[in-house]
């Protein structure tokens, strides 16, 4: 799970922390390979040793509470130097069945480029808010800042909307699906979150707990894993919520495989992690950056940007026009920037420059006004220089940034006004004789003066007012575009009064254009597949009717306009509608999803196919709930157990139609199953009611599990294997008689065997003998294989009788240990300590179990190798096993090791002899036992063969 998370991710184990696991995308934060497991943090990684992480770990593991930084930071070895980094990270302390704390697991999303573009945007802001310094406290400009407040209002409440259907957060969300039958086996509550579903959809279908589009999608995704073995990986996925107001969320998804043993998917692990908040991040500096330019633009400003170490001078497209610079030409500080100024303020401008340079006592603060020459018209005109000098640690100027403004209007205006004050002095005498009308004049300037005072209190509040919403503003449409961008979606606004449509790049790439920002609607119809066009439009109609609330959700096609492609798009959207029921405008969104409905397609297609295949194979299913042991049949479950076409069917139904000599050990078996687990394979005869038809089915199923680990689902398959018993018992019947007629020539053989030894011994003739006593080993030998035969026509024919009773499973593996020990001399057996076991069965098959496995890893495995053989006690069963160092059971052949007279066939086994009964026989005994019985091999390393039988209940 830690490998499939696509964040970062490590588990720290024990009160040493040392690392137990750890993936791909947290040893790239940490630039560390693997060899970082079983280490220690600290020794891991050991520049972080004295940043606090250790304290923070140690924390969780002693508290159990969860340890969340969305912003912290730390500096990480990158490339050999230090460097600083910020992260999402939390620590969560692991706990064992007895809420015991074993461990910490640590996850982290590296966040520095948002950090970096959070401290643009206050720098992008800061150097708007000195914009405003230069505003004039003029009437026109209050008339005009009142409606941009009032522009500002109405585009705040467009992107409010569009931002509530796209953005919504949400954390790591992980689930595991059943391959087959699509069930959901185990989702965790943020997956259940993610879904809009609660946890009583665990152990139900896909498309039985969500709609009809989402289900489709998963299951299509799911088939493709299960088909191709592998993992798929989605990013920035968006995924709609829909409630009481849509909105949209994105993630990144992984669906990894789940493999059995034999290498086949049976189920697919989801994975999504929540990456809305870091897409939104950097759409929010773009969008700080953009208003910013715009204001550089309407207030005619120049921004310049002067590294004074390398002398590398920028300039923008304002500062260039002041100067007369063109926009090809490279600039410098010397060269251009101090040429550029009239020689007569120059070595003011220099000063100035210097003692901004001094940081003690300027604080790098420079504003002059100063005459600029035009480079290529020779014009000259005053200028507002604003700048601010940054500093290193040893406070040495490293950046001067700042602003250039054209004031030339208002230097010409002020000095009109300086001539005039020197034409008023020369009229001092004149003026005297006024001095009364003056002061009239002054009365009313003084009112005149405090009703300016008053307006421009009211201009600061309502530029307070605008900054305030400018800055909502700018973060609601950074994180729409964040949003939309990482969706892959396109944007469109329709004009309603003028029928025209505004839409993004990738929304003219989705109707197959390639220019025109801004097209008639009538245009955007006339691309809209013929079949689709007359819906659109009525849905768009739909929206544009105030008693709709303005809603539109549509999917439809379309042909490109230049390329004739044809694309899926789903749109939606929201009308605005005036006071009195108007609509003003409508946008939305559009999202390309022809390969989604492509997959719907395909996945229909394959359900179709399935649906098929079942019906052709003849096959009877089942799906038993264990916790409500209500009962789902198909109807050819019904026709193979000659149950009623219709009507409710319970497990005690079917299991009345079993014949009684199978009745019992159906039963426990499928009791045995539903309550551990596991797989169901069982063959019995079912008999019709009033009629003496029999035929053998073979039934095939399994349980599952839900989160909790508690056992919720039973199902299976049911086929008819009349034929296929009636062709095994005219074999079995052969063979018994067959092995009955051998045995009497072989009782004669022995006794004269016999009386030829008495005399060759009365004679002392040891060739004889030694004829003689390889003659009976050949004649036990043959004994021993009719034995085997006739015991397979035995469990044939059901005859097989166990005679059981209480005894120590300690006392069998001993009794098995010291024949072995002598008889066997090639290999070395190590028999394991085995506890007290109390079971009821029939001793003696269980011991020829036991010896006939110990015997086969002999036989199998190369000479002076080691045998282990153990007996434990797991969940109320004693599982017995023998394993060896042989050559190992290809999988091919795994599936088919019980069956009768199957043998491995390799080069290996070519020279080694048997009849391949001795595992058929082992099998049928344990499973006469109500028992289990199973292998696991790899190809050159050995074998394991195990066996597990019910532990008497200890009295309490």
């Amino acid at each position: 799970m830690v490998d499939a998370l696509p964040i970062g991710a490590a588990i720290f184990l024990g009160s040493e922390l040392t690392i137990g696991a750890v993936n791909y995308q947290m040893l790239k934060i940490w630039s560390k390979d693997i060899s970082v497991i079983d280490k220690t943090l600290h020794d891991a990684i050991p520049e972080i040793r004295d940043q606090g992480f250790n304290k923070l770990l140690v924390d969780v593991l002693n508290t159990g509470e969860e340890y969340h930084e969305p912003n912290g930071k730390a500096f990480i070895f990158e490339n050999g130097n230090q460097v600083l980094k910020y992260f999402d990270f939390s620590f969560k302390a692991l706990k064992d069945a007895n809420g015991k704390i074993y461990g910490v697991v640590n996850t982290a999303v590296e966040t520095s480029e948002k950090v970096y573009y959070q401290e643009k945007l206050e720098q992008a802001n800061e150097e708007f808010l000195s914009l405003n310094e230069e505003l004039s406290a003029s009437n026109e400009e209050l008339k005009s800042a009142y409606d941009e407040v009032d522009a500002a209002y109405r585009k705040l409440s467009i992107t409010e909307t569009k931002a509530r259907m796209l953005l919504e957060g949400a954390p790591t969300a992980i689930g595991l699906i059943d391959a087959d039958n699509f069930k959901i086996d185990s989702a965790n509550e943020k997956l259940l979150q993610l879904w809009q579903i609660n946890d009583a959809a665990i152990g139900k279908s896909l498309d039985a707990v969500l709609d009809q589009e989402v289900s489709s999608g998963l299951i299509s995704i799911i088939h493709r894993v299960k088909l191709e073995r592998k993992s798929i990986y989605g990013q920035d996925i968006e995924v709609a919520q829909r409630g009481d107001i849509s909105f949209s969320r994105y993630f990144n998804f992984v669906y990894q495989p789940v493999l059995d043993e034999l290498g086949n998917v049976i189920s697919v692990q989801i994975v999504a992690n929540d990456v809305t908040a870091q897409r939104n991040s950097k759409l929010e500096v773009d969008n700080a950056l953009i208003q910013l330019n715009l204001a550089k633009k309407a207030a005619h400003i120049g921004v310049f940007d002067l590294d004074v170490a390398s002398d590398t001078l920028y300039w923008d497209e304002n500062c260039r026009k002041i100067f007369g610079v063109k926009a090809s030409k490279e600039v410098r500080y010397t060269e251009d920037f101090l040429k550029g100024i009239d020689p007569e303020d120059r070595e003011l401008f220099i000063t100035s420059i210097r003692n901004a340079y001094n940081d003690n006592r300027y604080e790098g603060s420079f504003d002059v006004e100063h005459r600029v020459i035009d480079a290529m018209s020779g014009n000259i005109c005053w200028v507002r220089t604003v700048g601010q000098v940054y500093f290193d640690e040893e406070n040495v100027p490293q950046r001067f940034i700042g602003t250039i403004v054209d004031i030339s209007e208002s230097y010409k205006a002020r000095k009109k006004l300086q001539e005039n004050e020197e034409k008023l002095q020369n009229f001092n005498e004149e003026l005297t004789v006024m001095n009364e009308e003056l002061n009239s004049l002054n009365e009313e300037y003084q009112v005149t003066n405090e009703e300016l005072i008053s307006t421009n209190e009211e201009l600061l509040a309502l530029q307070e007012e605008r900054d305030r919403l400018h800055q909502e503003l700018s973060i609601k449409e950074e994180r729409l575009r964040f949003a939309m961008k990482a969706a892959d979606v396109g944007t469109w606004d329709l004009d309603v009064a003028n029928n025209l449509v505004t839409w993004d790049d990738r929304c003219k790439e989705l109707y197959g254009f390639s220019k025109n920002d801004v097209v008639p609607y009538d245009e955007v119809l006339r691309y809209m597949h013929p079949s689709d066009m007359p819906f659109v439009n009525e849905a768009v109609k739909r929206a544009l009717d105030p008693s709709s609330k303005g809603s539109y959700d549509i999917k439809f096609r379309t042909v490109g306009a230049e390329d004739g492609r044809v694309r899926w798009l789903h749109c939606c959207g929201k009308a605005f509608f005036k006071e009195d029921g108007t609509p003003y405008r409508f946008s939305g969104i559009a999202q390309d999803i022809t390969e989604t409905q492509a997959l719907l397609r395909e996945v229909e297609s394959t359900k179709n196919n399935l649906k098929f295949a079942i019906e052709a194979a003849n096959f009877g299913t089942w799906h038993l709930n264990t916790n409500t042991n209500k009962l789902d049949v198909n109807d050819r479950l019904r026709e193979l157990f000659a149950l009623p076409d219709d009507g409710e069917v319970t497990r005690a139904d079917c299991v009345a139609m079993i014949t009684e000599d199978h009745r019992e050990r159906v039963s426990k078996a499928i009791q045995a199953t539903i309550q551990s687990g596991g797989n169901y394979d069982v063959s019995h005869t079912v008999r019709r009611k009033n009629s003496d038809d029999v035929r053998w089915l073979r039934a095939v199923g399994n349980v599952k599990a839900d989160e909790e680990g508690k056992l919720t689902a039973f199902t299976g398959v049911v086929l008819d294997i009349t034929e296929q018993k009636l062709d095994e018992q005219r074999r079995s019947d052969f063979i018994g008689i067959v092995s009955h007629e051998l045995r009497s020539p072989l009782t004669s053989l022995n006794g004269y065997l016999q009386i030829l030894t008495m005399k060759a011994n009365k004679a002392g003739d040891q060739s004889t003998l030694d004829l003689t006593g390889k003659s009976r080993r050949q004649v036990d030998r043959m004994s021993a294989l009719i034995s085997g035969f006739l015991d397979v026509a035995r469990i044939g024919e059901g005859k097989i009788k166990l005679n059981l009773k209480s005894f120590d499973m300690a006392e069998l593996v001993k009794a098995a240990e010291e024949e072995s020990l002598a008889t066997i001399t090639s290999h070395t057996i190590m028999f394991h300590p085995v506890l007290f076991t109390p079971v009821t069965a029939d001793q003696d098959k269980i011991e020829q179990v036991l010896v006939n496995l110990i015997n086969n890893a002999v036989k199998y495995s190369p000479h002076n190798s080691v045998i282990n053989v153990a007996c434990v006690t797991v969940n109320g069963r004693a599982h017995v096993s023998v394993s060896d160092e042989g050559m190992g059971i290809p999988a091919k052949d795994l599936p088919h090791i019980f069956n009768r007279f199957y043998r491995v066939e390799s080069e290996a086994t070519k020279s080694t002899k048997g009849f391949g009964i001795g595992l058929f026989i082992s099998k049928d005994i344990i499973e006469s036992h109500g028992g289990k019985i199973g292998v696991e091999s790899v190809v050159g390393k050995g074998s394991t063969f195990w066996f597990e039988l019910p532990v008497d209940p200890t009295p309490q």
